[in-house]
């Protein structure tokens, strides 16, 4: 960084006299060295700091604590969408115009007052134009620097289509798990291009979907179950994943929360491409662009509906860098669709970053309960944090499941085992419900019902009767109607009276064969009963093993469908 002296030493007379007119400072005619001498000291006499301030616009005022925050010095392209560049006039031009009288922006406004000033360094990886405050104003300023100044966010009425979709993508996922436990759901193919993204697998939900069913939030709920250990493949179908039972168990807000932070720093997901109007020629780290976002929500009220475009324009000011971190557009490739116009420089702001912030909050933070949106049109006028969103974005999250108060069960059961039970912290209670009881809808609650065919689906599956009986009695309170109790048993009665097995049949040509084979005790262990002296039963789970130790002995079976 330079410090004042330097600065004023590299800046012609002419900028100079502008310079010394702001601060109300005599200029004298002397030669330019002793001119930045005087002024500089002028400048750094006590309370000049002070009397200058109390002169600059709001927004020359705010940018410039921006800049003392940032360390003093910042690339000029950071800059350029949110606050313009600075005019590089010649000596005539300056003497005639006198630009500094009518400031064209903030930046600007403190270029011409002294107290910022241009040069090239390196920040970092950048190597470019910064903007930079003289180090003396850094270490006057910074002591006296306070919050941030707000964001400048314009309130609307509540519009009269809403959208906010709660808990809607965790009880998606939650029907997913329970969809692939049940059934057989084969594994999709992952594509080559983008082997970290799962794809949503071959399944239809509906009618269970409690959110809309958009490919791109499909797609989004597929992969944070992925990503979060929710799904595994085994021998090319789906199946719950080991993480599955402990997500099911914590509660909606830790939940909840485990979903946004999925999201959030999930390198391999991107919206970018979900943009159809604008083709990125680069890699760019959308991770960054969704923390930075994440930053000035979290300074939003809550509750409060704002208006989109206020929100944009607050962020394009708070974080102009928002893809573009390093502020260098040399590399920038990217193209509108419809006109091939290549957007490769900080103007085109509103149409790269702002159209993805739109599309986030529209998408990706209305699904993960984040955002209330107007839902009147497909990217509406007006957005609402909601209180759940206020609590992720403050990084708040419940740390147990509440034990519901006395005498106030989760689950009312009726005489012909219809149960209602409730939504709130109850994924896991469901969980276990799901395998004995058909869900039929879900509203404010979620309705089940147990008949002779879903009983006997859980018990096939290894859930005793005993066991149900209990489940349901602590899930009601302990106020399982009597006709209900009576029915579960009288079902329970029937069940294993006849067993069903599904098995193979091995046949050898001749007795002899068939000898061979028994005579050997590791065989005889992977071999069921006997139906004749050349044929017998063999259980599928021990075929594989069985084939190999016949393969050892040499013998070769034909396999038959």
């Amino acid at each position: 960084m330079k410090d004042l002296y330097r600065c004023l030493e590299d800046q012609i007379p002419e900028l100079l006299q502008a310079i010394a007119e702001a601060w109300r400072l005599p200029f004298a005619d002397v030669e330019p060295r002793l001119q930045a001498r005087h002024l500089g000291e002028a400048m750094l006499a006590p309370g000049a700091l002070e009397t200058l301030l109390s002169t600059l616009s709001d927004d020359a005022r705010s940018l410039l604590d921006d800049l003392v925050r940032a360390g003093g010095v910042v690339p000029a392209q950071r800059l350029a969408p949110a606050y313009g560049t600075i005019r590089r006039d010649g000596p005539a031009r300056l003497a005639r115009e006198q630009p500094w009288r009518s400031p064209a922006n903030p930046l600007e406004e403190l270029y011409f007052a002294g107290l910022v000033d241009r040069a090239n360094a390196a920040i970092g990886d950048y190597t470019g134009p910064v903007v930079l405050v003289p180090t003396q104003f850094v270490a006057l300023l910074t002591p006296n620097l306070g919050a941030p100044a707000p964001l400048e966010l314009q309130s609307v009425d509540a519009p009269a289509t809403q959208c906010d979709e709660g808990n809607a993508l965790a009880e998606d996922l939650f029907a997913l798990l329970v969809t692939v436990r049940h059934n057989q759901v084969p594994a999709p193919a992952r594509d080559p291009d983008q082997p970290g993204l799962r794809p949503w697998p071959q399944v239809e939900l509906e009618p269970r979907l409690q959110g809309e069913p958009r490919a791109a939030r499909l797609a989004l709920i597929a992969q944070l179950a992925n990503k979060l250990g929710l799904l595994r493949e085994v021998d090319g179908w789906l199946r719950p994943g080991p993480r599955a039972r402990e997500w099911l168990r914590i509660s909606d807000a830790r939940r909840a929360r485990s979903l946004f932070l999925g999201w959030r720093d999930d390198r391999r997901w991107s919206e970018l491409g979900q943009l159809l109007s604008l083709r990125f020629g680069e890699q760019i780290d959308v991770v960054s662009a969704r923390r930075a976002l994440i930053e000035v929500l979290a300074e939003c009220p809550a509750d409060r509906w704002l208006s989109t475009e206020s929100f944009l324009q607050a962020v394009k000011r708070r974080r102009p860098d928002l893809l573009r971190a390093d502020a260098d557009y040399s590399t920038w490739r990217v193209t509108d669709v419809s006109t091939g116009e290549a957007l490769t420089g900080p103007s085109s702001w509103d149409r790269v970053e702002g159209a993805l912030v739109r599309h986030l909050l529209f998408t990706s933070l209305r699904w993960l309960g984040v955002v209330a949106v107007d839902g009147s049109a497909e990217q509406g006028d007006a957005i609402r944090i909601t209180a759940q969103g206020a609590q992720l974005l403050a990084g708040g999250s419940g740390e147990r499941v509440p034990e519901p108060p006395p005498g106030d069960p989760l689950a009312h059961i009726a005489d012909d085992l219809r149960i209602e039970i409730g939504l709130r912290n109850s994924l896991y209670e469901r969980w276990q419900l799901e395998r004995f009881a058909q869900w039929e809808r879900q509203d404010t609650q979620a309705h089940y019902r147990v008949s002779a065919d879903s009983l006997w689906r859980g018990y096939n599956a290894g859930v005793e009767v005993t066991q149900v009986v209990r489940f349901l009695k602590r899930v009601s309170g302990d106020q399982l109607p009597d006709a209900a109790l009576r029915e579960l048993l009288s079902w329970g009665g029937r069940f294993g009276r006849v067993s069903l097995r599904e098995m193979l049949l091995l046949q050898t040509d001749d007795e002899r064969t068939m000898k061979q084979i028994t005579s050997r005790a590791e065989l005889r262990a992977l071999l069921g009963n006997a139906l004749s002296p050349t044929t017998c039963l063999v259980e599928r789970s021990k075929a594989t093993r069985l084939l190999q130790e016949l393969q050892a002995l040499n013998i070769w079976p034909k396999l038959l469908g």
